[in-house]
């Protein structure tokens, strides 16, 4: 969960929801099957895609560390 925390407050964006169009980033956290809402930040386009290269980059980048092999989602 601390891997997830420090790149989530890498993100752009801003904890404050703006009245024009935004787009809603959530990190959950699985409790006992729950999906619990830990932080939650609002961007623009611009900003989601800067923040998807950084997802992007941090998750090779732990895979490449940790030896693991990325795979897709199930």
């Amino acid at each position: 969960m601390a891997f997830a925390l420090n790149t989530f407050d890498m993100l752009k964006g801003s904890h404050d929801l703006i009245k024009t169009c935004m787009i809603e980033m959530e990190l959950n956290q699985e409790i006992a099957g729950l999906e619990i809402p830990v932080k939650k930040i609002f961007c623009n386009l611009d900003q989601l895609k800067e923040n998807a290269g950084l997802i992007s980059r941090e998750i090779f980048l732990l895979a490449q560390l940790e030896g693991r092999d990325i795979r897709p989602l199930q």
